[in-house]
């Protein structure tokens, strides 16, 4: 018996017609940095409603998902110097399962989902740089989800790619690291280690290089962040930083080789500005 597909709706309709459109293609939507319990969450709303008008067939977290402030080396200054009342390292993993993870298995315009490390969610999965104070707070994290793998604390669902790896490859021609350099010319530094385009975190910044070479065009992009930029717990009173809260979107064209076409979105005038329509909380 032949089955009957029930019709789309206008709405499915056209998530359907963007993914036919571009079947040669492959697209990551790239974000990094939203840092747990200081997570951006006005962006982070805007970007979930664009994810939902426009389909993704990866979306890549770039690392450091988690902050983990009290597991750090200046967890005592931070306790003293923010208003820590009700925090504990096991709120904030839930906050990002049920604000992130969660909401991003629930989209159908996302096909995977890879989650790669940053330095800070490594204060879970390196616990050897821990001093004796921080070691007690993640004993306790690690007794309450009887696990001592920052993965076995995390929602699960088929989409997911846990990615622990330093750098991951695409294509034999793109890479993705969370990022070392905190320089002004990050772009360019990174382009200068690794010899290939790419993009990373860690910076907080949103910025780009191209370069023209004798094999073809190169490029660097940083990714910005997902975390508030207001109120910075290591800043001093009135400092603010130079980030900028946006993703980064990489169109790989399979047609005849690899091509690729990378792109940067800042959270401006409350919102995302993407394929002609503002999307906001």
């Amino acid at each position: 018996m032949t089955q009957v597909r029930p019709r789309m709706s206008p709405e499915e309709y056209e998530v359907y017609r963007k993914r036919v459109e571009r079947k040669n293609n492959y697209r990551i939507l790239v974000l990094s940095d939203v840092h747990g319990v200081y997570m951006h969450r006005p962006a982070l709303d805007s970007l979930f409603n664009l994810i939902k008008e426009n389909s993704f067939d990866e979306v890549i977290i770039n690392g450091d998902f988690l902050d983990l402030p009290l597991l750090s080396r200046h967890a005592r200054h931070i306790y003293a110097s923010k208003d820590m009342h009700g925090y504990s390292e096991r709120y904030e993993i839930e906050l990002f399962n049920t604000h992130v993870l969660d909401r991003l298995y629930a989209l159908d315009t996302v096909n995977r989902i890879r989650l790669r490390l940053g330095n800070h969610d490594e204060r879970i999965t390196k616990p050897y740089a821990l001093g004796p104070y921080q070691m007690e707070r993640l004993l306790i994290l690690n007794k309450a989800y009887d696990s001592s793998e920052l993965v076995g604390m995390l929602h699960q669902d088929s989409k997911l790619i846990y990615d622990p790896s330093p750098m991951h490859r695409m294509y034999d021609k793109f890479v993705l690291v969370h990022g070392a350099s905190l320089a002004k010319n990050a772009p360019e530094v990174n382009l200068k280690r690794y010899f290939q385009s790419g993009t990373s975190g860690h910076s907080h910044r949103l910025g780009s290089k191209y370069i023209n070479t004798p094999i073809g065009e190169v490029f660097w992009i940083e990714s910005g962040c997902m975390r508030t930029k207001e109120d910075v717990e290591y800043f001093p009173a009135g400092n603010v930083p130079d980030w900028m809260v946006g993703f980064a979107v990489v169109d790989f064209v399979l047609d005849d080789g690899v091509k690729m076409y990378p792109q940067t979105y800042a959270y401006m005038n409350d919102g995302f500005f993407y394929n002609g329509v503002h999307y906001n909380a």
